[in-house]
């Protein structure tokens, strides 16, 4: 080994540190080759699975955005606001409406059930109102206070016939009613 040491000049020298240096080189582009076929095979592959996830998140992102800015009931204290403001749209006009308070329930603990009784406000004796409404009109609302609120959901409905005649008779279809709504929310400790 020593012999061949002093045989070595300084071309030999270079051609050895070049000849190692290539065998290096070669491994470690080898290695970079490798990875970047890998990031093409990504490129294809995961690539527009995750553009379409972040589309499709962004798409839930408005619809949620949307449905929080259109939401007139953003908690307990606009929920009268709320029921009174859809009373009053234009497809509905049912007036004014009188808002009872009922118990409240918890079916899950740190949630809570807020019950509300939706009347008309014009009521005569008996506790039935005067003048009736169209079903149309009764029916649009009830869709209006589930439609416009993710927490407002329509529990009972209580209709009765203004007139009351024998079934073949024709009537005006007008007819009184009471709701019952229920939005349910997070508890909230005081």
């Amino acid at each position: 080994m020593k012999a061949w040491l002093e045989s070595m000049n300084l071309a030999r020298w270079v051609i050895l540190v070049s000849l190692v240096s290539s065998v290096g080189l070669g491994a470690w582009g080898a290695s970079l080759h490798q990875e970047r076929t890998d990031l093409e095979q990504a490129l294809e592959i995961e690539v527009p699975k995750r553009a379409q996830n972040i589309q499709v998140l962004s798409l839930r992102h408005s619809e949620l955005h949307k449905d929080y800015d259109r939401e007139g009931l953003r908690g307990q204290s606009d929920a009268d606001t709320y029921i009174r403001r859809l009373a009053t749209d234009e497809d509905v006009v049912l007036g004014g409406v009188d808002i009872d308070v009922l118990p409240d329930r918890s079916p899950v603990k740190g949630v809570v059930d807020r019950k509300y009784r939706i009347s008309p406000q014009d009521t005569g004796s008996r506790g039935r109102a005067k003048v009736g409404f169209d079903r149309a009109r009764i029916a649009n609302y009830l869709w209006l206070l589930e439609q416009q609120s993710r927490r407002v959901r329509v529990t009972n409905i209580r209709l009765e016939p203004v007139e009351r005649t024998d079934p073949w008779v024709p009537t005006n279809d007008r007819w009184t009613w009471d709701i019952e709504v229920t939005s349910r929310q997070k508890l909230v400790e005081k």
